[in-house]
């Protein structure tokens, strides 16, 4: 199997890059995300709820065994989305219900969402 090739969609269709998910040689399966900064809000039940987001990068690919806690804040520190100062102070929800996952990272104290990779749809 070649890396254009995905088993979960019509090869009629096209790129299989176009899909938020890709399963590649080995049936390695990768995601095709986007960065989003969340603006959120605390309703009087201490519950998070998304107000906004804004896209701070597209069509990020990342291999499924990449989306471990330790693994996602490495690569957004790496691309200079979290400082070092982050270090402790964050921390990563997954949401493996959705498929693809999306991963929120939060403030580790008061659990505010602060960013996710979601699915990029194209």
């Amino acid at each position: 199997m070649n890396a254009h090739t995905n088993n979960n969609t019509n090869p009629s269709i096209g790129n299989p890059w176009d899909e938020p998910w890709t399963i590649v040689d080995n049936d390695v399966r990768y995601f095709r995300l986007r960065l989003v900064s969340i603006d959120a809000w605390r309703d009087a039940d201490g519950m998070w709820f998304w107000n906004d987001s804004v896209t701070l990068r597209r069509n990020i690919r990342i291999r499924e065994s990449h989306t471990t806690t330790r693994r996602v804040l490495n690569m957004l520190r790496r691309e200079g989305f979290l400082s070092s100062r982050s270090r402790g102070r964050v921390t990563v929800d997954h949401h493996y219900e959705q498929d693809p996952i999306c991963v929120e990272v939060l403030d580790k104290y008061t659990r505010e969402p602060l960013l996710a990779l979601i699915p990029d749809y194209v």
